[in-house]
């Protein structure tokens, strides 16, 4: 008889080329170079590559303060898209591509865009702001881990004697400043 066949698995069938299934495409953004920045974001245009498969439409999304994806403002179904100014906050801005392919709709989202605004800090300068003639004050700054007085010094606190009217700009940890000034009476 013929020898049986022990252990060979069944035959498989491969479909190459399966109609069912989204092709593989490509949707991809490029955002500004500087992505962190203080107070707010400016206008600016977010450029994207022309997507595939061709035939299909754009929608750009923004997500604040890690909300969901929502429509951006402004007009967002173009090819690149312009951002409108970004207040205080932590955005992430992609394009979402739709074309109808092998009978559905293909569905493609391109890389993320991040973008952080930070808050300028509050600068404040403390200390007595009046005294008698022969006496001295400190004056002290705060919101900040960076001083600088306009007299010079780059300490947190400048010691006065004589009446005048100081500046302090104050840089925090993200880079961002702020200036606050007093007046000192003697």
């Amino acid at each position: 008889g013929m020898p049986s066949l022990i252990g060979v698995p069944p035959a498989v069938t491969i479909t190459v080329g399966d109609n069912c299934d989204c092709p593989s495409g490509d949707n991809q953004i490029t955002g500004p170079a500087i992505t962190e920045i203080c107070f707010e974001f400016p206008v600016t245009q977010i450029l994207g590559n022309d997507a595939t498969p061709a035939g299909g439409s754009y929608e750009w999304q923004i997500n604040a303060n890690n909300s969901s994806f929502v429509s951006a403002g402004g007009i967002n179904n173009t090819k690149d898209y312009t951002t409108e100014v970004l207040p205080v906050g932590n955005y992430i801005i992609k394009r979402v591509y739709t074309v109808l392919a092998n009978g559905q709709d293909c569905i493609y989202e391109s890389n993320p865009v991040n973008i952080t605004v930070h808050p300028n800090p509050v600068a404040t300068i403390s200390g007595d702001d009046t005294v008698c003639q022969g006496e001295s004050t400190t004056f002290t700054a705060g919101g900040g881990t960076d001083y600088l007085w306009s007299t010079g010094p780059n300490t947190p606190s400048i010691t006065l004697f004589t009446a005048s009217t100081v500046m302090v700009t104050v840089t925090d940890a993200n880079g961002c400043t702020a200036t606050a000034e007093r007046t000192l009476t003697v």
